[in-house]
């Protein structure tokens, strides 16, 4: 059982990580921003910690259905040109993914995996603003 402050802190720490890279992909004018990500980070954290009470095999059965509707997020942020040379959102896509598992880990009871995860992610969408310059 996971005491109610714990869970208060979970939930909380997911909404930062979450946040942060959301904080990101704002300042880089992408289609999601802190909200979303912050939302979507504490959704997932949410989920994991409900099926704390639960058995190995729920787990296993939940984080599919958590994938599959990340899937459908991830989707509509990706847009092919018309002439089909050029394909954008993929980045923000996958940073979608980083957050449901960064968020996944986080309620489940996990703290050094996503702050390293959220560094690094967030270093990683970093580079290209700083190397390249853009706004």
């Amino acid at each position: 059982m996971v005491s109610e402050l714990d869970i208060v802190l979970r939930l909380v720490l997911a909404l930062i990580l979450g946040g942060s890279l959301g904080l990101e992909r704002e300042l880089s004018k992408k289609s999601f921003g802190l909200r979303t990500s912050a939302i979507l980070s504490t959704a997932t954290a949410t989920f994991a910690l409900l099926m704390v009470d639960f058995g190995q095999e729920d787990f296993a059965r939940l984080l599919p259905a958590i994938i599959t509707g990340v899937g459908f997020l991830g989707a509509g942020v990706i847009m092919k040109s018309s002439d089909g040379r050029h394909v954008q959102g993929m980045t923000t896509a996958a940073t979608l993914w980083a957050i449901v598992g960064i968020g996944y880990a986080v309620g489940s009871g996990y703290i050094f995996i996503p702050v390293v995860a959220t560094i690094l992610v967030f270093g990683t969408l970093m580079l290209k603003r700083r190397f390249w310059q853009l706004e």
